[in-house]
């Protein structure tokens, strides 16, 4: 781990216990509205174990779901600094940060404009074009699947008729696939 490595990740933990420790607070003393003032209330109550006890139990959960989020998002960031590396660093050690002075903005230009796919039927298409299509598919998807889905369910919560116990199982059985299972006849539709 090299020095600015450990500058980052010692800066971004201070930060992030800087945050917990203003959430705590506000947990642990609450705002009060006296005449339309905010007041902080300080407990005058005698601190009973139980108290104590619930306090503490927070303050560790507190404590643990900060870590979690942590984890969670340090590698994410990892990841965003390490693309800034340019492709000689990269080659030199892939788990090393960039130095700061050395920050290739340009890869993204890069990736964004020379990026293509090529499909079974010799069509190439870049990036802003797979974008839209993503776009265009997830909107359109949700909005045909609510659609069609509540007009089915007024007409069957409206009108008993004959076959509408298998409607219903069906739409069950339907619910019970994995999603994995319907994205390929989704994207062939």
């Amino acid at each position: 781990m090299n020095a600015n490595m450990l500058k980052l990740v010692l800066c971004l933990l201070a930060l992030y216990l800087i945050i917990l420790a203003c959430l705590l607070f506000k947990y642990v003393f609450p705002k009060k509205t006296v005449n339309g003032k905010l007041k902080r209330k300080f407990s005058t109550a005698a601190l009973t174990p139980s108290l104590i006890c619930s306090k503490l139990i927070w303050a560790f959960i507190g404590v643990v779901m900060a870590v979690y989020a942590l984890s969670l998002i340090l590698p994410m960031f990892w990841l965003f600094y390490t693309s800034l590396k340019d492709d000689w660093a990269y080659g030199l050690s892939s788990f090393a940060l960039p130095e700061w002075g050395k920050l290739h903005w340009d890869n993204y230009r890069v990736a964004l404009m020379s990026f293509e796919v090529t499909n079974s039927q010799g069509y190439t298409y870049g990036l802003p074009t797979m974008f839209f299509n993503s776009l265009y598919h997830a909107f359109f998807g949700a909005f045909v699947g609510v659609f069609w889905v509540t007009l089915v369910a007024y007409v069957m919560a409206r009108i008993k008729f004959f076959g509408n116990k298998f409607i219903y199982n069906l739409g069950i059985v339907i619910m019970l696939i994995p999603l994995v299972g319907n994205t390929a006849s989704q994207m062939m539709l």
